[in-house]
């Protein structure tokens, strides 16, 4: 029976109706108060329709009933993160990697964080983490070539670029970006002092 109440929430969800996913995940958590499953899922519609207090609280009682829930930390942090509280969503994806080292979606945010924070060596660890998780993500080969690109390392930035290209042939913003890296290299001036 609830199983089928679960299977039901998630197609409203597929189809856009997460008022009504909304309610149904909320039956199915007065159903089942001490299952993390039923106030993650909850959190998730909430955070869908933006009610971001409301997800913080269903995440955070999912945590108390499964503190291993590494969804429920990971969305944590996303709401978190949205609510301006770097400090704190960096805590949790940080406790997002110890519970689940191949979650590189976690690995690529924190790492954002980090390089808000001018902290290069942090964020491009991160981002290696990531690749060596999944060494297709176009999200951490980007951010990795824009990183070593913002460090001066204009020919590493075309490397991960060319990875990227090579990898995502019909993606822009890497072939764009490889573009640029390229010119740079090409650029007889760049090291000669000589204005442009």
């Amino acid at each position: 029976m609830i199983d089928q109440a679960v299977t039901r929430a998630f197609a409203l969800a597929a189809v856009g109706d997460m008022d009504a996913a909304l309610a149904e995940f909320q039956h199915i958590q007065a159903e089942r108060p001490h299952d993390a499953d039923a106030h993650y899922n909850v959190g998730l519609a909430q955070t869908e329709l933006g009610q971001m207090a409301e997800a913080r609280r269903s995440y955070i009682r999912s945590l108390k009933i499964n503190r291993r829930h590494v969804s429920a930390l990971h969305n944590l942090a996303l709401v978190e993160l949205r609510s301006g509280r770097h400090k704190r969503a960096a805590t949790l994806l940080c406790k997002v990697l110890d519970l689940s080292s191949g979650h590189p979606r976690a690995a690529i945010i924190l790492s954002d964080i980090y390089a808000s924070q001018h902290e290069w060596a942090m964020a491009q660890e991160l981002l290696s983490r990531a690749l060596a998780v999944d060494p297709t993500s176009l999200p951490a080969l980007t951010r990795l070539g824009n990183l070593r690109r913002l460090l001066g390392d204009e020919a590493g930035a075309a490397r991960v670029f060319a990875e990227a290209v090579r990898l995502h042939p019909g993606e822009m913003i890497p072939q764009s970006r490889l573009g640029e890296s390229l010119r740079w290299l090409a650029d007889p001036y760049r090291n000669s002092g000589e204005p442009e």
